[in-house]
Order: structure tokens, then sequence, then C-alpha cells
């Protein structure tokens, strides 16, 4: 869903079409935030007013205070649509530059980051290494995978005495 690194942060589900972008957290850590919400917190570049003025003055524009944009989760299965694939991880997904991916989860093991990108041909990417500023659309949370138990979380109930 989230990885443990954004579990500090207010958080959220995904919903259906939604835009997300990969955004870097003040942990250095990268996860899904929502682009409206980005752009209403004035913090990216893409959503800045057309024309060179508009462009300057919301370049120069301190806000009061920073908002805190929650991370958005995803579950594991969920398909997404991803816009604009940078060349690099093009290159290391073997990918066109929109294609339809499945969001997964790696690992279960803690404080490692865990959220990746899987393609059709099973070639994965975790989010860290996508990078900054990738869009996708929340096109299906329909078909999540079934969380399993990893067998590194397999718990011995003690009875009281």
């Amino acid at each position: 869903m989230c990885d443990y690194s954004l579990m500090t942060f207010p958080n959220r589900l995904a919903n259906e079409s939604e835009i997300l972008v990969t955004h870097k957290f003040s942990t250095g850590s990268i996860g899904f935030v929502s682009l409206d919400e980005l752009c209403n917190a004035r913090l990216v570049a893409q959503c800045a007013p057309a024309g060179l003025w508009g462009k300057l003055r919301a370049f120069f524009a301190v806000p009061a205070e920073r908002p805190t944009i929650p991370a958005v989760c995803i579950p594991p299965g969920a398909r997404l649509k991803v816009r604009s694939i940078p060349e690099r991880t093009r290159r290391t997904l073997h990918t066109r530059p929109e294609e339809e991916l499945t969001f997964t989860q790696v690992t279960a093991s803690w404080n490692q980051f865990r959220d990746a990108l899987r393609t059709k041909s099973g070639q994965e990417i975790l989010l860290q290494a996508a990078g900054v500023g990738l869009q996708i659309q929340v096109v299906s949370l329909a078909l999540a995978e079934e969380v399993r138990p990893h067998e590194e979380f397999s718990y011995n109930l003690v009875p009281r005495r």
C-alpha cells in the first residue's frame, strides 16, 4: 500500500481514475501524491500558470506555510496507466512511453522499500528507482492482489498464565 518510510505522513487510499504523480517527501522517500493536491499547494512547475509572467510569479511566490500533502496508497494488484515514462526507466523495463502496469509489493520485510511497478512481461522496478514526476492514472483498484502472509511474519502466541 505505502512504503514503510511514508507511514509518518498523512495518507489515504487512491481513487479509480485519479491522476497521481511520484513525489519526494521530506524524508527523501518517493511515493504517490495526487496531482490536484500538488497543484493546489503550488509545489510543482507543471501546475504553474501559462505565460512567462505567470510562471515568473509562481516561481517567486512564497507560500505562508508549506501545506501537508498526504501520501496516496495503492493496493497491490491495482492497474495503473503510466504516462511519460523516462527513457532510463523504459530501457530498464523494456516498455513504451505509455504503458499499463500493475502496482505490486516485492517483499513483506520491515524497513525495506517494497512498492514497485510490474509490466505485463513480469519486469519490476521499485518506486524509489522510478524517480520523481512519473504520472499515473489509476485504472482499476478491483484487481487488487490478495495479501498473503510472509514467512518472516510467523507469530507464536503464548498463552497468559
